[in-house]
């Protein structure tokens, strides 16, 4: 009854153990809270030191969306991309299943380009002072979190930078770099939509 007067229930999301990421407002029973430091902003705590509800964290773009959707990528290695906060938030393609960290948000604009959020709200970008890797650790929309979206047939898709080079999953590493001329195997993801 708490939550009703305070915020509509179709906003909360009581969390066991499949955590909606996306939604709006967060319900969170748990006695470690580091998931959500960057991604949601605390705006209650209940008389149980270990419920809490929080708000998401809004990164705003200035130019217009054409859709927004959740997905996950699957590279050439046949491995779902993570954003590994236990590695700077690199991203690298070396999980066989889709939980937090391989859960993404792509926001698409015109001219077909598009921004990538993962699960800690931070931007993809192609950091051009880092080899060209790609990490999840921005807040703002520029050029280099800024993608070429390019769509195939069967949910297939490769991403350009803005560097002119295409996304691209090092065979020895499985880290995905901005290096690419052009589209083949490594530079090819299944995009599904997660539900």
């Amino acid at each position: 009854n708490y939550y009703k007067k305070i915020y509509s229930m179709n906003y909360l999301n009581k969390v066991t153990d499949k955590k909606n990421i996306y939604s709006d407002f967060l319900y969170l029973y748990a006695k470690d809270t580091a998931f959500i430091n960057n991604s949601y902003s605390i705006i209650e705590r209940f008389h149980d030191p270990n419920s809490i509800l929080l708000k998401r964290r809004e990164i705003a773009f200035d130019r217009m969306e054409l859709s927004r959707k959740v997905i996950s990528l699957k590279a050439a290695n046949n491995k779902h991309l993570c954003a590994h906060s236990d590695l700077n938030d690199a991203i690298i393609a070396n999980i066989d299943w889709v939980g937090t960290w391989e859960t993404f948000q792509l926001v698409t604009f015109d001219n077909k380009e598009c921004a990538i959020l993962s699960y800690n709200g931070n931007l993809l970008c192609a950091d051009l002072r880092q080899q060209n890797e790609l990490f999840a650790n921005r807040s703002r929309l520029g050029s280099w979190e800024t993608f070429t979206l390019i769509k195939f047939e069967n949910n297939f898709v490769a991403f350009k930078a803005a560097n002119g080079k295409y996304l691209s999953v090092d065979e020895g590493s499985s880290r995905i770099y901005a290096n690419s001329d052009k589209v083949s195997k490594m530079e090819t993801f299944e995009m599904i939509e997660e539900k």
